[in-house]
């Protein structure tokens, strides 16, 4: 299977799993995404078809959330998923993995 593709399931899964727990918003079926008169619909549906008929997705996605678990911004838990990801994406054979060093406002107890 395309790496490219790969990512993108799991990128999709994630997002359809942060959409079911979020509040309620509404899209109409007529928008369509354009950017220079380009439609990505046909895209997005074809990403959507392919994750929900592989099984690559789901195993990774079990795995994110069965072995790291919750990942609150700034805990152990958030540095052990960018590592995940980091290592997931080389096993893919991705050029060019590598992390970047940002600050992440979280909240320290106390």
């Amino acid at each position: 299977m395309n790496k490219p593709i790969i990512f993108s399931l799991v990128a999709v899964g994630l997002l359809t799993c942060s959409l079911a727990f979020s509040q309620t918003h509404t899209v109409s079926a007529s928008t369509t995404t354009t950017v220079t008169g380009v439609s990505y619909d046909s895209t997005a549906k074809q990403i959507l078809a392919t994750a929900l008929g592989s099984r690559e997705a789901i195993a990774m996605l079990t795995d994110l959330t069965t072995n790291i678990g919750p990942r609150l911004s700034g805990s152990p838990n958030a540095a052990r998923a960018v590592e995940w990801g980091k290592a997931k994406m080389t096993e893919l054979g991705f050029d060019n993995v590598h992390t970047e060093s940002c600050m992440v406002p979280h909240w320290v107890r106390g």
